[in-house]
């Protein structure tokens, strides 16, 4: 297919996805998080891993994804903001400095700005360790990466698709499912673990506690079409060249995951939560070099002048 093709196939997925995520908000984000989710771990992060997580040194690339892996594991044990935005600053630096020395630098400047940052207003601190690794992550870089492939291609598929998407958003926002039918038990448990970022969606908006459709509504929206935006570009993004030895550890920890949720989807959730944390530390480089790539771009320039 050509990009042109492929940005066509998203804005249908996009429509698709919100249509779905409005008829069954529920049932599509759990089965989201848990069905395409794992996959989509599994396939982007040797992808990454492949170009070096998109870090130019050649030194400092595999020590970055030595503390991303670190890092992770610090996680599964206290998730806060601090441990969350260090990894961020740590991947900003990397990508940004033009050395070892700059590099430390930036570390040292880095974390002295996220201790103001912490004694000044703990509750905004709170919301990036919270919402960072989650509703950000899947959808507003999810719209970055949409607009820098479409200013990269030029095509105008691709800068309708970034449209599309921005109402999609906006309608997650508006509009409020009217949802009665049973909550299975697997899709309650789902909604558990997420509760925490519900209560402060809720709390941020001002939408009252019986508007817990809207707020899966939006999550299910952006979960599931951040998912399938991924397995969609396929051919521009070639994640699917892979060694046959990655491909049969890829298939092999889907299974198992599948098998886990099967059994217990409590189980599952929390057998395959490393493995999303870790995506998403992995990811931090490529969101700085997207944002730095727009930053760079004429188009960018043009727009702030």
């Amino acid at each position: 297919m050509t990009t042109s093709h492929v940005n066509v196939v998203n804005v249908i997925l996009m429509l698709l996805s919100l249509a779905l995520a409005y008829i069954l908000p529920f049932h599509v984000f759990v089965l989201s998080y848990a069905i395409l989710g794992p996959l989509h771990y599994l396939t982007q992060i040797p992808w990454m891993h492949k170009r070096q997580y998109f870090i130019q040194n050649e030194k400092l690339w595999r020590w970055i994804a030595g503390f991303m892996v670190l890092s992770t594991i610090l996680l599964m044990f206290s998730f806060g903001y601090i441990h969350i935005a260090i990894p961020f600053c740590v991947a900003i630096g990397a990508v940004l400095s033009q050395g070892f020395k700059s590099f430390v630098f930036w570390i040292v400047a880095s974390l002295f700005i996220l201790m103001c940052m912490l004694s000044l207003n703990v509750q905004i601190a709170a919301w990036i360790g919270l919402f960072l690794p989650t509703l950000i992550h899947v959808s507003l870089f999810t719209l970055l990466f949409i607009l820098f492939g479409s200013l990269k291609s030029n095509d105008t598929w691709g800068y309708i698709s970034c449209i599309v998407y921005v109402i999609c958003v906006s309608l997650c926002f508006m509009l409020e499912p009217e949802y009665s039918a049973q909550v299975p038990d697997y899709v309650t448990v789902g909604q558990e673990n997420f509760s925490k970022i519900i209560r402060e969606i809720q709390n941020i908006l001002g939408w009252s506690q019986s508007s817990l459709s809207k707020v899966m509504f939006l999550l299910s929206f952006t979960y599931t079409y951040h998912y399938l935006n991924w397995f969609s570009k396929v051919n521009i993004l070639k994640w699917n060249e892979v060694s046959n030895k990655t491909w049969v550890f890829i298939i092999s920890i889907y299974i198992i995951a599948l098998s886990v949720y099967f059994y217990d989807f409590y189980l599952g959730l929390k057998f395959m939560l490393f493995l999303s944390i870790l995506h998403v530390l992995l990811e931090f480089p490529l969101n700085v070099f997207v944002i730095k790539s727009l930053i760079k771009h004429p188009w960018f320039r043009k727009s702030v002048s």
